[in-house]
């Protein structure tokens, strides 16, 4: 085993109060309470952790007039490898005739 193969793959996080946003009263957001986000990655190739999935869903009320509800999940597949060839030279600049 080595360094690398412990890494965070999984992150869970949820609003157990609501949190308010401008102004220490709420003036701008406040995201409810229940809120949930999460984040999932995985190693690819056994080489790279890499994103493979995130879902957030929750409430918020923005300003002090519109309530907002979403849901969303993106999910991250059909990772390619790459190989790129770059060559750097140093040297004077060529002068102009």
């Amino acid at each position: 085993m080595s360094e690398t193969d412990f890494e965070v793959v999984r992150v869970d996080v949820a609003a157990i109060h609501t949190v308010k946003m401008g102004l220490g009263v709420g003036l701008f957001a406040r995201l409810h309470e229940g809120a949930r986000l999460s984040f999932v990655r995985r190693k690819i190739n056994g080489e790279i952790w890499l994103p493979a999935r995130s879902i957030y869903e929750g409430s918020a009320r923005l300003g002090l007039v519109k309530v907002v509800r979403q849901r969303g999940e993106s999910e991250f597949t059909n990772y390619r490898k790459f190989s790129v060839d770059t060559q750097s030279t140093f040297g004077p600049r060529p002068v102009k005739p």
